[in-house]
């Protein structure tokens, strides 16, 4: 008799056997308090001898797991195994870590805290505690945190006028990538024309063109299907959920496919990807500082999709010819920030060894991931 392999969903529905939670009480109107404690024992009972297995059924269950993902992905089951374990591995080790540090979930902003700098004034500090002021709040705080870039060298004359709003205005685009882009004399600042001339690309590096960028559906249903349903998104667009219930339709994976591939192909941005939602979110429980709080932006699903892709392309590319550097950490496969910080502890310590003067300098960039 051959074996049926079960698809994906099938065993995230079955997980055998399911764990008792209930204890099977169907009418309360026909039965005692005593037979309600007599019941409720028993499946304690049951319970605590079901879960003397949880790591073998859990390991049953992760196999079962790998074999259909492998089947559906067309891979092996050892590598999906492999990598369901580390998942877990990561997600064990980031509850420790969580409970070790006592960290608790952020809840709801629903106080803030505005600071108006004043000239010749000292500051004043205003309590928002409605939805209307607390907006307001937010809004001009992320103006100003969000447009420090709009007094930099690029979006200045001449630069801005050569290069355009998006840096994509020719010839001087090309002539930059090319290499042969000269930079006005009135540019004075070192740092701005020493980027525009490792912005060349090298002639051994093959260029992506649009065909290279663009989705295949096998590609866009995977990516799909590796998201969280819950993840949040621009609320009056097509959510996370939408798109990945849609992968199991072929006809809706066409036409998602094609939605996502034409802002590559055409060189443009849909207007709904124009529209973004800020969301406060407090960096530390109590602090209730409308400058020390972290803003996320919220994207449309399906812009925040392409963003991924690009990214990722871009790291597989610059991996591929060797373009960044051995320190680089930050977003690399086999990659580790431990390890990073490790070396720059051990650096410290040869240093005061050997007496060796040493400068370390760590830059950060001002609110990069706020």
């Amino acid at each position: 008799m051959r074996h049926k392999t079960q698809t994906r969903k099938e065993i995230k529905q079955k997980q055998t056997p399911t764990p008792p939670k209930a204890t099977r009480i169907w009418n309360l109107e026909t039965i005692s308090l005593q037979e309600v404690l007599d019941k409720l024992e028993d499946v304690k009972a049951e319970y605590s001898e079901y879960i003397k297995d949880a790591a073998k059924l859990r390991k049953e269950y992760l196999e079962a797991l790998a074999e259909a993902i492998a089947k559906e992905n067309d891979t092996t089951m050892l590598t999906e195994l492999n990598n369901l374990k580390l998942r877990e591995k990561q997600r064990n080790t980031a509850r420790r870590i969580k409970r070790l540090r006592k960290k608790q979930r952020s809840g709801k902003v629903t106080i803030m805290h505005r600071t108006i700098h004043r000239p010749d004034q000292p500051p004043l500090q205003i309590t928002c505690t409605t939805q209307a002021t607390m907006t307001e709040a937010a809004t001009c705080e992320n103006k100003s945190r969000f447009s420090q870039a709009l007094v930099g060298e690029f979006m200045q004359p001449p630069l801005r006028d050569m290069l355009g709003n998006l840096g994509n205005k020719e010839p001087s685009t090309s002539k930059i990538l090319d290499g042969t882009f000269q930079c006005p004399d009135t540019v004075t600042n070192p740092y701005a024309k020493l980027l525009l001339q490792v912005l060349r690309i090298s002639t051994h590096v093959k260029r992506l063109t649009t065909k290279d960028i663009g989705w295949t559906e096998k590609e866009l249903s995977k990516s799909w299907r590796h998201c969280n349903s819950n993840t949040a998104s621009e609320s009056t667009n097509l959510n996370f959920s939408h798109h990945i219930a849609g992968t199991y339709n072929q006809q809706v994976l066409e036409v998602d496919c094609i939605m996502c591939t034409i802002p590559f192909e055409m060189g443009f941005s849909p207007s709904e990807y124009n529209i973004m939602e800020d969301f406060e979110l407090f960096k530390q429980m109590g602090v209730t500082d409308v400058e020390e709080m972290r803003t996320i932006r919220l994207m449309v699903a399906a812009y925040n999709m392409n963003n991924k892709r690009l990214g990722r392309l871009t790291m597989q590319q610059a991996e591929k010819y060797n373009l960044i550097p051995k320190e680089q950490c930050g977003s690399r496969k086999r990659h580790k920030a431990i390890n990073c910080l490790l070396n720059k502890v051990l650096i410290w310590d040869i240093s005061c060894q050997l007496c060796l003067a040493m400068t370390c300098l760590c830059n950060d960039v001002e609110k990069c991931y706020d």
